[in-house]
């Protein structure tokens, strides 16, 4: 507990100097059992609130910028507990872009009101019509303790099981490690 606190305080100071940054704790490293995420936002939209929408198959909850655009979200959580949050990445791009970009909070906003674990993300994911029109680091937390990062670019993800991290967390910021490293721009 005692290390826990101190990666939090430590992300936390350094969060002005990484734009974006989240973390995910699993489970095994919290009191609790259960896991938990945090996501520092960098947006140049200063007014945000949380809103309520219902969704497909599940209610849920997502902070949104106001005025809201309609059918998006930058985080949220729903009533099966499953919660979703992205940072930017800025090295997942693929050469061919044929589609609208920046559609980060569209998918979240349709993942929120139709799954409730992560292996529903992942099965929702095969249905979710390509080109995706992401480029970004998914954060994913479920009910269950499920934990992970998908790296995503427009037709494929790439997962990271935060419950198979040594110390039991990952920290991310706008970088993919799947990612091309020479197009970093961040």
């Amino acid at each position: 507990m005692k290390q826990l606190l101190l990666i939090l305080l430590a992300i936390s100071a350094s969060v002005a100097a990484f734009p974006c940054t989240s973390f995910i704790i699993s489970g095994k490293a919290t009191p609790s059992g259960k896991p938990m995420m945090f996501k520092h936002r960098d947006t140049g939209e200063l007014n945000n609130r949380i809103a309520h929408f219902q969704g497909d198959k599940y209610a849920f909850m997502g902070l949104v910028n106001s005025p809201m655009l309609d059918g998006e979200v930058w985080a949220g959580m729903n009533e099966a507990g499953f919660c979703i949050m992205n940072t930017a990445s800025y090295n997942l791009r693929e050469d061919n872009l044929d589609c609208q970009m920046d559609r980060e909070g569209e998918l979240m906003y349709h993942a929120l009101g139709a799954c409730a674990t992560l292996e529903d993300f992942e099965a929702w994911l095969t249905t979710y019509p390509q080109p995706w029109g992401v480029e970004a680091n998914f954060g994913v937390i479920d009910a269950q303790g499920g934990a992970a990062y998908y790296e995503m670019n427009n037709h494929r993800y790439i997962k990271y099981d935060v419950n198979q991290e040594t110390k039991g967390y990952r920290v991310v910021t706008n970088f993919s490690f799947a990612g091309r490293y020479e197009d970093y721009e961040g």
